[in-house]
Formats: structure tokens, C-alpha cells, sequence
């Protein structure tokens, strides 16, 4: 039994979402659309500090966390960016959807067209 603390210090998180026309096939009619795109996504902590209390071998526990800090922040920094990416790719999805529906709302509210989007080319 006993507990702990994590502290995180200077959590950054910088991501970059673009609007690309993508094509598609509607009953046999060849469309584009407009859909979100995540292009970039960087996570990135300063400094993390995992303190264990009342364990009965806390003195142990703490004093083999500081030695493996830099490891432990990494470790917690690529969870986060896997987390945040699944949470940001799932957002996109559902965002995608309602834009399906409703692609024009989405073009007018920006002030632009679909001439003016690039296309989103996929290599499978």
C-alpha cells in the first residue's frame, strides 16, 4: 500500500490539421470532398518527477525513478502522443462526418472553394 504524486512540468503540444479535397465514389459518380487531415502532431514534457509515499520501500522506489528520469519521461511522452494522437484522430473522424453531410456549411464558412483545396492523394 501507500501512494504517489506525478508532476508534470511544461507540457507542450503542438499539432497541425489541413483541409484537403479527398474523391470519392457515390453511386458510381465520382465526388470530392472536403476532409480534415492531421499533418503534424508533437508532444513533447519538460520534466517529469514520480514521487512514491508511505510504500514502506518508498526511499527505494524514489531513488530508482531519479535514475531513470530521462527514460521514464520518455516513455510517459510517446503514451501521451499516442493517446492524444487516437483522441485527435477519432475528433477528425467524427468532424469528417459531419462535413460529409454538410460539406458546403464548412467551404462558406471558411470563404474558400474546392478549387482551392489540395488533394489528398493515398498510396496504398
Amino acid at each position: 500500500e501507500g501512494g504517489g504524486s506525478i508532476m508534470v512540468k511544461n507540457l507542450s503540444l503542438s499539432l497541425k490539421v489541413e483541409i484537403k479535397k479527398e474523391r470519392v465514389k457515390k453511386n458510381g459518380v465520382e465526388l470530392y470532398r472536403p476532409v480534415f487531415h492531421l499533418t503534424t502532431l508533437d508532444v513533447g514534457l519538460e520534466k517529469l518527477k514520480i514521487v512514491f509515499t508511505e510504500t514502506g520501500a518508498d526511499w527505494l522506489l524514489n531513488s530508482v525513478l531519479k535514475g531513470f528520469r530521462r527514460q521514464t519521461s520518455e516513455i510517459v511522452e510517446a503514451i501521451l502522443k499516442e493517446q492524444i494522437t487516437q483522441q485527435v484522430h477519432s475528433l477528425l473522424e467524427n468532424a469528417n462526418g459531419f462535413v460529409d453531410a454538410n460539406p458546403d456549411l464548412l467551404l462558406v464558412a471558411l470563404g474558400i472553394t474546392l478549387r482551392d483545396l489540395g488533394e489528398s492523394i493515398v498510396s496504398v
